[in-house]
């Protein structure tokens, strides 16, 4: 790849996409250069091209402030994101944004015009890309970004995935092990999913704590002190508190807090609610303790995630 062709990636092209007029991390955001090529998967040469070959680009790195990952700005590419670890906005060229977390997967359709912006913290993505015709990958016909999430794919995709985080960086892993779990990745991401879950799936735990997560889930902005809970469980509160940290590896606060959350998040992106009156319609007692909360979850401020007309 030229240097030309190199810095026209790197460089952030416009930033007509984000939405947020707040900070200057959001308008001018730097581009973030810490990647690691995996020349044990796949060498990314020029002269490999011909053979259509998908290539690999493995990064970590720790953000202080929003940064773009240039890998979304080849457009002549498809494209795939797996988070790792880490938090994301995928924002499309009419200003739509999906928000994307550790365990979140996005097919991209070459011809497809995205940035991916990086939230604070710790990044640790898989990202590849090929010629749209290779003949080693079968693209879905997709003129959209399509997302799921590892709650979402059958068991051997998991221990897949498993396998190739485990193996990242060993010159032993095998070339067709990448491809092949890249062919299940592409198939499994036509089903679609969330692409985005703070709180753990429990749909096969015991009926009485499946109904008061579904509880929670569906009404997060109600008072679910331990009481409350106990109530809807059935359980005296003692027994719920234990048996709750043991079945969901979180406490009850801290879970109804990651739901109250997830609404923010999803009212954020979209924009339907006043950002005065988030914070009440979501359940936190002030706009300080969502700002916190959307913060730690998200990587970003809320006025960050506040969807807005693209320009």
């Amino acid at each position: 790849m030229s240097e030309a062709a190199l810095n026209r990636i790197m460089q952030p092209t416009t930033d007509r996409k984000i939405r947020c007029e707040i900070t200057n991390a959001l308008k001018e955001p730097g581009t973030c250069d810490q990647t690691a090529y995996l020349p044990t998967l796949l060498k990314y040469e020029q002269e490999a091209a011909p053979t259509k070959k998908p290539r690999f680009i493995h990064r970590i790195c720790e953000t202080p402030e929003p940064v773009y990952h240039p890998f979304t700005r080849e457009i002549d590419l498809s494209k795939l994101l797996y988070c790792i670890q880490g938090h994301a906005l995928l924002i499309a060229s009419d200003g739509t944004t999906n928000f994307l977390s550790g365990g979140s997967g996005t097919y991209i359709p070459a011809g497809i015009e995205y940035d991916l912006l990086l939230g604070r913290g710790t990044q640790n993505w898989i990202t590849t890309h090929w010629e749209a015709d290779s003949p080693m990958m079968v693209s879905p016909e997709a003129d959209t970004a399509q997302t799921l999430t590892l709650t979402d794919t059958s068991e051997i995709f998991k221990k897949l995935t498993e396998k190739i985080i485990s193996e990242l960086g060993s010159s032993s892993i095998s070339q067709n092990l990448i491809l092949s779990w890249l062919h299940m990745f592409i198939y499994e991401s036509n089903v679609g999913g969330r692409s985005f879950s703070l709180v753990p799936n429990l749909e096969d735990e015991s009926e009485s704590i499946v109904e008061l997560i579904s509880s929670i889930k569906s009404n997060p902005a109600s008072d679910w002190n331990l009481n409350a809970a106990a109530e809807v469980a059935g359980y005296s509160p003692f027994h719920l508190s234990r048996l709750f940290r043991s079945t969901v590896n979180i406490g009850l606060p801290k879970f109804v807090e990651a739901c109250r959350t997830e609404k923010a998040i999803e009212d954020l992106l979209s924009g339907s609610t006043p950002m005065t009156a988030l914070f009440d319609t979501c359940g936190f007692g002030s706009p300080q303790a969502m700002r916190m909360a959307v913060r730690e979850y998200t990587g970003f401020l809320p006025s960050e995630l506040r969807a807005r007309p693209s320009e």
